[in-house]
């Protein structure tokens, strides 16, 4: 990855900031779609803070070539190959009132992204896509001091027990009846140890042999119940148990059968592990169990590790 950024606050605040930026991006996705994708591109980008949230307002021009495919790689992902032009403005969104963006025991957390592809008429990506994520977070008990019984020492404050609940969903809708208005990279994937569990990364959706293709619509929520470890209260490792529950599909003319796709038999998992708080990320060892999946899904039984910072 390559990547140039210049800028310089807005009237000299703090809380907004303009930079025009240029990159070079190649994206590996051999191991859930057998293609690598190679992005050029350079924007203009307007970030600021106010009473809301965090808002960021950007506009991209993005020269996109999907060219280097596995020997194996489905005749799905071989119709993807070629060139794109991305012509796009998308803003962003972002409220956060947790008090631990990795391990939160109280607060919300909302982000909103919008994408228009196809500005002024430029390029060949012609599409509109949004997101949503939402994460609430509450503890239960919990806040008396811990102490040594030997030394009396302080060690910190009991974290009590934490009930989170986490929802995100997705929409991309072709603008053109060109088949390529959108492209695999532009789809939504869904599945792994960062968002439902139990299952292998992009092992949720639309596939074409051993391919993820991506959905047009998803949906994926989750709950987990976080607790301390006893006679570990102080360190920043919980025991949590949990439930996922999603689904991923691609875009259909009727609008009801999509509905009814969405809704009918979500791919389902639960399971219990270990979360490590690190400073720089989130650590997650699970137990997994899939309790339900569509036809096409990629389960994963047994132990899975997950390194990020938005986990479902």
């Amino acid at each position: 990855m390559c990547l140039f950024t210049l800028g310089k606050p807005v009237n000299a605040s703090p809380d907004s900031r303009i930079d025009f930026n240029a990159h070079r991006v190649l994206c590996n996705n051999t191991l859930t779609s057998s293609y690598e994708e190679l992005a050029r591109g350079a924007g203009l980008r307007y970030k600021t803070v106010s009473r809301f949230g965090y808002h960021e307002l950007s506009y991209d021009m993005t020269w996109r070539s999907i060219d280097r495919v596995s020997p194996n790689a489905s005749l799905s992902i071989r119709k993807e190959v070629g060139h794109s032009l991305k012509s796009s403005i998308n803003h962003v969104f972002v409220r956060e009132r947790r008090d631990d963006i990795l391990l939160p025991s109280n607060g919300h957390y909302i982000r909103i992204a919008q994408e228009l592809s196809g500005l002024l008429g430029l390029g060949n990506s012609h599409f509109f896509k949004t997101e949503f994520e939402s994460q609430f977070c509450h503890q239960l008990g919990g806040g008396h001091l811990l102490k040594d019984k030997e030394t009396n020492e302080l060690l910190g404050v009991h974290p009590g027990f934490v009930l989170s609940t986490t929802l995100r969903a997705g929409w991309l809708a072709n603008l053109s009846d060109d088949k390529k208005s959108s492209s695999v990279s532009d789809r939504f994937l869904l599945g792994g140890p960062l968002s439902i569990r139990g299952f292998r990364n992009a092992g949720v959706g639309p596939r074409d042999y051993k391919d993820a293709l991506g959905g047009n619509m998803y949906w994926a929520a989750g709950i987990s119940a976080i607790a301390p470890l006893p006679k570990l209260e102080s360190k920043p490792l919980r025991a949590h148990a949990f439930i996922n529950a999603g689904t991923n599909v691609p875009s259909s003319s009727n609008i009801q059968s999509t509905v009814q796709d969405l809704i009918n038999s979500p791919s389902v998992s639960a399971g219990f592990g270990l979360i490590y708080r690190h400073s720089i990320a989130r650590i997650e060892l699970n137990y997994c169990l899939p309790l339900t999946a569509a036809k096409g899904d990629q389960i994963k039984r047994g132990l899975q590790l997950g390194i990020g910072l938005n986990f479902l």
